[in-house]
């Protein structure tokens, strides 16, 4: 299985939305294996964007997540709210939440259990800064993340998480953008999943593994031809519809290689 997940941050709103995945639909309807593509709409637009996914293979899921599904959070959206709306997926710790919004390791911790329990995949997010890179801390800080993240956790199936490996200083939002080598997002996949295998057990060897960072249309497929990558989380180019097309087109061919 391959996964593309569209993250649509500000991006995009409720009519552009609707209007994107009733292309993505069209333009894949009847094709027998498909990989797993998630659109992440903002708050407002989830309710209209589910109503068009419901009719196709398409999931839905949220940008983030809070660790409560309800009491007195003003401004904030429980778990159990996101599955009313027909989320499957949640997006939880990205680098811009934890930058922009001083979210940490503990806050996303509480975060990843609760979605967990309510039966949301989730989606995870870890990645190094720029300086963090050149200093040689890469594999000290995906550790660091994925062990607090992930305390207390508990996987009944490996598909409820997901981790994605997205370096700061490669996402297009961050004003330095550039992809990063596939070579070296392979190298830190293998850091990743060891991690994984310490810190859940045997079903750590399962959990997806994405790579996000300015993703497109022209390097999708050299990260989905990969065997241990098991697919992207895509930021801006998701919201243009030939770009997502494109890498949907670069899952599938992924899958079945001709």
């Amino acid at each position: 299985m391959k996964y593309v997940i569209g993250n649509w941050k500000m991006y995009i709103g409720t009519r552009g939305g609707v209007a994107l995945v009733r292309e993505i639909g069209r333009a894949f309807r009847g094709k027998e294996v498909m990989p797993e593509v998630v659109v992440c709409p903002s708050f407002l637009a989830l309710s209209d964007v589910s109503k068009i996914v419901s009719r196709s293979r398409i999931k839905l899921g949220a940008q983030d997540a809070f660790w409560e599904d309800e009491g007195s959070h003003t401004g904030s959206i429980g778990p159990k709210m996101l599955k009313e709306a027909g989320c499957s997926y949640v997006i939880i710790g990205h680098s811009e939440r934890r930058k922009e919004l001083g979210e940490t390791n503990a806050m996303i911790s509480k975060k990843v259990s609760i979605a967990i329990k309510s039966g949301l995949n989730v989606v995870l997010c870890i990645g190094e800064t720029k300086d963090e890179r050149e200093a040689g801390k890469t594999d000290d800080i995906i550790a660091a993340q994925l062990r607090q993240a992930l305390a207390g956790v508990k996987l009944h199936e490996a598909s409820q998480l997901l981790v994605a490996y997205e370096p700061i200083w490669a996402i297009s939002g961050s004003g330095k953008g550039g992809a990063e080598d596939v070579v070296d997002v392979v190298d830190a996949f293998a850091t990743i999943r060891a991690i994984l295998k310490d810190v859940l057990g045997l079903i750590g060897k399962d959990v997806p593994l994405l790579y996000g960072g300015s993703v497109d249309a022209d390097n999708a497929y050299s990260y989905l031809r990969e065997d241990v990558i098991d697919g992207v989380l895509v930021g801006h180019a998701s919201v243009k519809t030939h770009h997502i097309l494109d890498i949907i087109a670069s899952a599938l061919k992924a899958m079945r290689p001709e």
